[in-house]
This record gives C-alpha cells, sequence and structure tokens, in this order.
C-alpha cells in the first residue's frame, strides 16, 4: 500500500522550515502538486529551486510520488493524505479538511478541486430522467 502525505501539512513544514519568499513559494508549491504533466511539474520545480534549493531536496526526499499529483502510482485528486479517514476522500474525489480550509482562506471555490459529481447541477440531473420501477417479481 503506497504512503500519502497531505499536501497541506507538506506545506505547513516547507513554511516553518525554510523562510524565503512563502508568498510566491506558496502560489508555485500547490500548483506543483497539481500538476497534471511531468514537464510542468520539472518547471515548478526548477521555479522552486530557484527560491531555495534546500525545499527541492526537502520534497525530493519526501518522494515526489507522495504528494504530487504527476507521480501518484494511484488515480487521486488534491487529497494527499495517509490518514484512513480522509484517504477514503481519494476514492470518492473530496478535498480533504485542510484543502477545504486552504480554500476558504484564499476565497477560492471547492468546486474546481473536486469531483463534478459533487456540484448542484449534478445531482440535479441525476434525478431529472425518471426511473420505473421494476415489477414485483411473486406475483
Amino acid at each position: 500500500m503506497p504512503y500519502y502525505a497531505c499536501m497541506w501539512h507538506i506545506w505547513t513544514n516547507v513554511r516553518s522550515k525554510f523562510k524565503k519568499g512563502h508568498l510566491k513559494l506558496s502560489e508555485l508549491y500547490f500548483a506543483t502538486t497539481r500538476s497534471y504533466m511531468l514537464d510542468k511539474f520539472n518547471e515548478r520545480m526548477s521555479n522552486i529551486e530557484e527560491i531555495d534549493t534546500r525545499i527541492k531536496a526537502y520534497l525530493y526526499d519526501i518522494g515526489y510520488h507522495g504528494w504530487s499529483r504527476v507521480y501518484a502510482m494511484v488515480n487521486r485528486t488534491w487529497t494527499m493524505t495517509s490518514n484512513i479517514a480522509d484517504s477514503l476522500n481519494e476514492l470518492d474525489e473530496l478535498s480533504c479538511a485542510h484543502a477545504l480550509a486552504a480554500l476558504r482562506h484564499r476565497n477560492e471555490s471547492y468546486t474546481n478541486y473536486c469531483s463534478p459529481y459533487y456540484t448542484r447541477e449534478s445531482l440535479l440531473q441525476t434525478y431529472e430522467i425518471p426511473v420505473d420501477p421494476l415489477p414485483d417479481e411473486s406475483k
């Protein structure tokens, strides 16, 4: 079973251990975690290295597969956690509580970071088509 780390916890560790460029680094780090393409991931890691080479080494030591989407060994979403309850959210494509708190802090909508199945529109579409019950087989 692969181990995954919560990207929010990793960010709080980076912020406390390395004191350089937090504002610029924050956006860059979270963009790197969500990268779908290897070339974008590598470009962003190079930009992180320009800010502080120690941060790139720290993230490398954790293991890119443990916190980045592009290196993930399984299909996952935003949720990067080893907590068993939050791990279920990787299956359900819902963001963990830490991610939701960070999104609220940044005044961003969670809908950009979870499955479209959880939108109001999708729920309404589910019940748009009538489904006739099957006849009772015992009769």
